[in-house]
């Protein structure tokens, strides 16, 4: 029985076992990587898995489980164990699946995810080794700390009993260098990475090792800089963790439940006006690119924040319930709560030179230590690392000093810079925030 065939019989068997509906995803992954350490392999890895997760429906109570492959008497086993614990859930008057005139039916057309280029295991090796050897070319690199190469590709099948089964296969291909600075004073240790859907599109070798090097030769020496309220400019690398934090304060269960800062601000402004949010389900080779979500909702693009103003929040089926609202396509794996896909704030203006020019002392940072932000009152403070920013020129290396602010304040405070690239699946240009306090000496 192809993948296919066995998660229909899944859903099919929970049928037949007493459930009402029933919804199941199968995800089957192979992937090889690569650890070069001190001019040769240190760890090759190549890994395969699969394994399936069955969400059940009795009535409005709903239970789930995943397990790997098991025989067709142990996996009925688990599929009756799982509608037992159904039966004894809490009932949930907004579960369910997705109505059948919600799943998507154009499940056409490339969004060019899958590469089917083959990386030879020696390929890998020599690409690791070439990234480390780039990154002790540049002064003050006592060693690389690690030089990594890797490939992979999954397939996932979802599967509901109210007729939608879909397959989706996708291609990852990543490089990763870390790399450690020393002088006689100090030790400094930077990184650098490209993930792609595509091989071709991947940064070069040798430029993941030199910015990796130069990144940590350009922190030794680093200061702590004076407290004080300044104009914080985060670096496009680390910007995306402001839009994660957004995203965690408008997925429809922190807006249910009265947990977040935003559950009253739908359709008020709470970005500047030039600010642009949108996630892009349909980005060709994008990151996170995919026709449906996680229980079968067609996906479209969706202007989150436009002109600074909030438009949407990210819904599944029982949230979208609970709230009244339409489906947005934004359940994960089994209706798990608010999912993107490739989101990103579009590009301002300005460079990122232009944007600090006229900071007479600000801060420029490059690196966040830990998580530090409340969805539910908007506060925010987290350690942070990067550069002091003196009359427009980034300056000396600062360390451990914490960055701290309001949300709600620092959202209107923000300029975008013109510096977007689609670097991850959550992805921001270059972001000055003005008039956030920074705790050093």
């Amino acid at each position: 029985m192809d993948d296919k065939g066995f998660l229909s019989q899944l859903v099919d068997t929970a049928k037949a076992c007493g459930a009402d509906h029933s919804d199941a995803i199968f995800n089957r992954s192979q992937d090889v990587s690569v650890k070069c350490i001190d001019g040769k392999l240190e760890t090759i890895q190549s890994r395969e898995s699969s394994a399936f997760s069955l969400r059940v429906f009795v009535g409005n109570r709903t239970a789930s489980v995943s397990s790997t492959l098991l025989s067709d008497e142990e996996t009925k086993s688990l599929i009756k164990n799982t509608i037992v614990r159904a039966k004894y859930s809490p009932e949930d008057p907004y579960a369910g699946l997705v109505p059948a005139e919600s799943l998507a039916h154009d499940l056409g057309g490339d969004l060019e995810i899958l590469d089917e280029t083959e990386v030879a295991h020696s390929s890998l090796i020599d690409t690791a080794l070439e990234i480390e050897s780039s990154a002790l070319s540049i002064p003050k690199i006592e060693r690389c700390v690690s030089a990594h190469a890797s490939a992979g590709r999954k397939k996932s099948i979802l599967c509901t009993s109210n007729g939608f089964l879909h397959e989706s296969s996708r291609s990852s291909f990543s490089r990763y260098c870390e790399a450690l600075a020393a002088d006689q004073d100090s030790m400094e240790s930077e990184g650098h990475m490209s993930t792609e859907v595509f091989h071709e599109d991947l940064v070069a070798s040798k430029t993941i090792g030199r910015i990796a090097g130069e990144r940590a030769a350009a922190r030794l020496g680093a200061q702590r800089m004076k407290t004080g309220q300044w104009p914080v400019i985060f670096e496009s690398t680390i910007s995306n963790s402001l839009l994660g934090i957004f995203v965690n304060a408008t997925t429809g269960s922190s807006i249910s439940s009265g947990t977040s800062f935003l559950q009253d601000e739908m359709e008020k402004k709470v970005f500047g006006s030039g600010v642009q949010i949108v996630d892009d389900p349909l980005l060709k080779r994008g990151k996170a690119s995919r026709v449906h979500d996680g229980e079968g909702t067609s996906c479209k693009r969706i202007d989150f924040i436009k002109n600074g103003v909030l438009r949407s929040w990210f819904l599944n089926m029982a949230t979208a319930r609970r709230l009244d609202l339409c489906l947005t396509g934004h359940a994960g794996p089994l209706g798990t709560d608010g999912s993107p896909s490739n989101l990103y704030m579009a590009a301002g203006n300005l460079s990122p030179s232009e944007l600090r020019s006229d900071i007479e002392l600000g801060f420029y940072v490059t690196g966040l230590l830990g998580s530090g932000a409340s969805i539910v009152s908007g506060d925010y403070s987290i350690g942070a690392t990067g550069f002091l920013i003196e009359k427009g020129e980034i300056t000396t290396p600062v360390r451990e000093a914490t960055i701290a602010g309001n949300l709600r304040d620092m959202f209107m405070a923000l300029t975008p810079a013109s510096d977007l690239e689609f670097r991850y699946g959550i992805n921001a240009p270059t972001m000055r925030v003005d008039g956030m306090m920074v705790a050093g000496v």
